[in-house]
């Protein structure tokens, strides 16, 4: 599959471009969860819970798609 670079605008990734892999058809998917996982040093001993930011397909900038942050999902 190939891959093209999208901006992400808001949220964590605020101002980061990362590539993004196009479906069968050749067109980026409308949605992309980046999820964020992983064990952190504190005083607790228990892992954090995943956590998914949601960004939303919403055009583009001087042929850079843009993915806009919705919001976050705790799980």
């Amino acid at each position: 599959m190939a891959v093209v670079e999208a901006w992400f605008l808001g949220g964590p990734a605020d101002g980061r471009v990362m590539l993004v892999e196009q479906t069968a058809d050749g067109d980026l998917p409308k949605l992309v969860r980046l999820s964020q996982v992983g064990l952190h040093f504190g005083a607790s001993e228990a892992v954090a819970p995943r956590v998914e930011h949601i960004y939303v397909l919403g055009g583009s900038v001087d042929d850079t798609q843009v993915y806009q942050y919705e919001r976050t999902v705790h799980g």
